[in-house]
């Protein structure tokens, strides 16, 4: 069994996670990726953490089947069994983890939980009236939205190239190769291909 090699890089390592979260991204719009990086890559981490301790729960279980036949099998016959029921296990945990990740992202959606990135939605305040004894206010949450007209309102997110904008100015900015920005973070880190952490040009 081979582990994405993202799962032994420096990438998920606490030092990076710390560096990457040191960038000031108070006047930074939430789709630039410098405001979601560090909680990126904790995603990433805990994903290879759940997928190898996923591993080897398949792994105990396939270590505790028993094979018994009344008769002397062939070695190659015990073998190709002993490798179906292998791949049944394994292919049973994909299917579990991914059946997990949906009802993680289904309830997330039901219960309009709000990421702390303000990646879907955000809050507002606004004054509606003011006077020298009272002041009225409007507190209200909007869901993020872009120039293109998507909104995080939609269950299907608003899928984009992650980009850094340039000067804080979202007029103009520079696309992250293999990262993706989502709504969620969740959707945005598993449509990410990582492309650019393979290129020491697009890192510099």
């Amino acid at each position: 069994i081979t582990f994405h090699e993202v799962c032994k890089s420096e990438f998920i390592s606490q030092e990076w996670i710390d560096t990457s979260y040191s960038a000031n991204v108070s006047f930074i719009p939430p789709n630039d990726i410098r405001t979601i990086l560090s909680h990126f890559w904790t995603f990433v981490r805990s994903f290879c953490a759940l997928a190898n301790v996923n591993v080897i729960d398949a792994s105990n279980q396939f270590n505790s089947t028993n094979l018994v036949s009344r008769f002397v099998q062939p070695q190659h016959l015990i073998e190709t069994k002993a490798n179906a029921t292998l791949a049944l296990a394994l292919n049973s945990t994909l299917n579990n983890l991914k059946r997990n990740l949906l009802l993680t992202r289904e309830i997330i959606l039901s219960n309009g939980l709000l990421s702390s990135l303000a990646t879907n939605f955000f809050f507002y305040i606004s004054f509606l009236e003011q006077s020298p004894f009272y002041s009225s206010i409007d507190i209200g949450i909007n869901a993020t939205s872009f120039p293109d007209g998507c909104s995080c309102e939609k269950s299907n997110g608003c899928s984009r190239s992650a980009v850094i904008f340039e000067s804080n100015a979202t007029s103009h900015s520079i696309k992250v190769p293999g990262m993706m920005f989502d709504c969620l973070p969740l959707d945005g880190a598993l449509a990410s291909s990582l492309k650019c952490f393979y290129d020491s040009s697009c890192l510099s």
